[in-house]
């Protein structure tokens, strides 16, 4: 475990988190679509479950078959993803503050009472 990454030069750790980069945008932007995808969605738990899972099984496929099982470079394609995301949470926590500021965010509206709503209600209590 101490010469996880003594043989890769820094050439390749630059490689390795660039295709991280690569991925977590990939995989990103797959949720972003699928949360944009949602509300057009008849069943919405399987739909989300399956994205989920296919986003989960490219991101680890990908990167074994980039990393070639080696754990080193698996763990700087991962590292890479990791950076992805803090920078794009990074960028919504940046925007959300600004729109509300300018209080350009959308207001909650109540949801309309319908038979349907009613039941589950009802099923509550």
């Amino acid at each position: 475990m101490n010469n996880l990454m003594s043989d890769l030069t820094y050439k390749e750790i630059l490689i390795f988190i660039s295709i991280g980069f690569a991925l977590g945008i990939v995989y990103f932007y797959l949720l972003w679509q699928t949360i944009l995808t949602l509300p057009r969605v008849q069943h919405k738990n399987l739909f989300l479950f399956l994205s989920g899972a296919l986003r989960i099984f490219l991101l680890i496929f990908i990167a074994l078959v980039f990393s070639n099982s080696h754990p080193g470079r698996f763990l700087l394609i991962f590292i890479g993803v990791i950076v992805i995301r803090l920078l794009i949470m990074k960028y919504m926590k940046k925007s959300i503050r600004e729109k509300l500021r300018q209080n350009e965010l959308p207001k909650a509206t109540p949801e309309k009472a319908t038979s349907k709503t009613k039941i589950s209600k009802q099923k509550r209590k």
